[in-house]
Parts: structure tokens; sequence; C-alpha cells
């Protein structure tokens, strides 16, 4: 028994393991813009769909871009190269997708209003342009409504908030803003112009006073931002996706790696307060990085509690 033992133990020590097999990397489309053709499977590309490393896709229009997420690698971008939008040139997604870089945030909010607070400083809410950076503004469904702290803007009887605004075609307008009745709200977004504008097209806001009677515009601006009107019903779903294969704690720790102090607070905040802070760097993500991938989320901005909104009420 023992001499079989010896054999069997040496011929399975002969015997060569089988080889590991490397998992296929797969891309899980998280988001869209614009349009991109996956050319292999001959559909247009959307939210939810897988690609391949071999998959050949082209480009239909200068904006498109993609974010995916590799099932061995983490999150990247896919953009155009410019000299090739339009082009039946098919481009490997191996050959063309970026990591995704995204900076830690500054430790506080500064700015953001709370609750049913009026905004007061609209380069602390909204942002304004520095340095040549122009930051983003990101709008829960089509438009956004706030209320502006009258007194401490300075706005007299006959003052109230105009809007410039800037489009991808260079057309250039200004719009009045009007307080909704007795609520006092102000709204950015489709209402804002009759439907005339479309708002997916604006490239620029800036916001300035302006007086009723004399119709003149104060030439300071207040705010100047790119506002991002993002559709909901596709964030619900993508973020449920997001959430069910990246552990909070996890991924708000790797986000925050820079800023030791947010990370020391991470223990004390609600599942909740976690979930929507992993939100607005999802939505970073997806509409603020540049075609390398580069994501400054210092530049973005929000309404915290249009996002606790959205977390509460889709019981993400």
């Amino acid at each position: 028994m023992l001499s079989t033992f010896i054999v069997s133990l040496l011929i399975g020590l002969t015997i060569p393991s089988a080889p590991q097999v490397e998992a296929e990397e797969l891309y899980h489309v998280l988001f869209v813009q614009g349009q991109i053709l996956n050319k292999t499977s001959g559909a247009m590309l959307q939210r939810g769909d897988k690609l391949k490393a071999t998959d050949k896709v082209i480009f239909k229009s200068k904006d498109a871009k993609a974010v995916v997420m590799s099932n061995v690698r983490g999150r990247f971008v896919m953009s155009a190269n410019p000299s090739k939008v339009g082009s039946e040139l098919a481009e490997v997604v191996s050959n063309i997708v970026s990591p995704l870089k995204t900076n830690s945030k500054l430790s506080t909010r500064g700015g953001e209003v709370a609750g049913e607070s009026s905004v007061k400083d609209f380069k602390a809410h909204f942002g304004k342009a520095e340095n040549g950076a122009l930051p983003v503004y990101l709008i829960m469904g089509d438009k956004y409504e706030f209320k502006v702290d009258r007194g401490t803007l300075a706005l007299g009887a006959d003052d109230a908030i105009a809007v410039k605004y800037k489009l991808a075609n260079g057309t250039k307008g200004t719009k009045g803003l009007g307080d909704k009745g007795e609520t006092g709200k102000m709204a950015i977004g489709k209402e804002t112009f009759g439907g005339k504008v479309d708002v997916a097209q604006i490239t620029e806001f800036q916001f300035h006073k302006w007086n009723k009677t004399t119709k003149k515009v104060d030439e300071n601006v207040l705010a100047s931002f790119r506002p991002v009107f993002i559709n909901t019903e596709d964030v619900k779903a993508s973020f449920k996706e997001y959430l069910a294969t990246n552990p909070v704690d996890e991924t708000l720790k790797k986000y925050m790696a820079g800023e030791k102090d947010s990370v020391e607070r991470l223990a004390a905040m609600s599942e909740e307060n976690k979930k929507v802070e992993l939100l607005f760097y999802f939505l970073s993500e997806l509409y603020a990085s540049n075609e390398n991938g580069e994501v400054n989320v210092n530049t973005v901005k929000v309404d915290y509690d249009v996002l606790t909104k959205f977390v509460k009420d889709n019981n993400l």
C-alpha cells in the first residue's frame, strides 16, 4: 500500500498543473454622450452595453464619449480622436480607453446652500471661471430652481438677475430671470427660454445683476459656469449598477485618498450621506471628465440638497 501511495504521489508531481486562464476583459458601458457606433455589432452604443477589448467603434459626433467600467481594471473614458470624428475608420476599444484620473475634493464644501436658505454668494454656489478653468454645474433634470438673498446681494426694488449665455454654435444672448410668485424662486432650464434655446448646447452661463426699469445689465460677473442638465432616469439606473459593483466605503476612501480630514470623517457619516458623496464623484466622472479622462472635482458644483433628495426618492 505504501509503495502504491508513493507511486501515486510521484505521478501527481510530474503532471503539469492546468494553465491559469485569464478573464477576458469586458467594458460595461455606464454612460454615453453623443453617437458612437459599435462597428463589430453594427449597433449604436447605449448605456448597459458590454464591449470587448477587441471591438471596433466609430465616433459619429464630435462630443461623443463613453464612460466604461472594465471587469478587471476599473473605470475608463473612451473619447474620439478629433481628427477622426465622423470618419468611418474604426478604432479598437483597447487602444482608445483612458483611465479616469479623478482628484479628491477640498475638505470643505464652501458655498453650497442648505435646506431652504437662499443663494448669498453666486460665485460660491455656482462657481466662476478662474485661470482659464470654467466650472461645471450639475443640474438634475431639465431645470434648477433656487432663491436669492436680495439683502445680501444688495438688490433694490428694480433690480433682478439676468443670465448671459453662449451656445456651441457661437450664438449669444441675455435673459432676465423673474421671481416665481410668492416662492421667490428663480429657475434656469428649458422654460427659462420658452423652448427657444436647446439647453444641451449651452457652453457657458454668466449671472449678472440687471435693472428691470432701465433694462441695463451690470457688467460685473456674479458667476460663470457650464450647466449640465442630467437625465435622472439614466443616472438612477447606472448608479444602481455602480453601487452593486463598488463597495461604498472602499470606493470613497480611494476618491478621498488625498484628503485626510475627509477620510477621517467618513466613519461618522450616515450611509445615505456616503451615497450622496459617492454620487457626486460618479456624476463628476460622467459629465465633467475631459478627453484624457481627467476630472478636477474642485471645479464641479452641485446643490447637495438636490443630490440627497435624489438618493432618498429613488431608494438608492
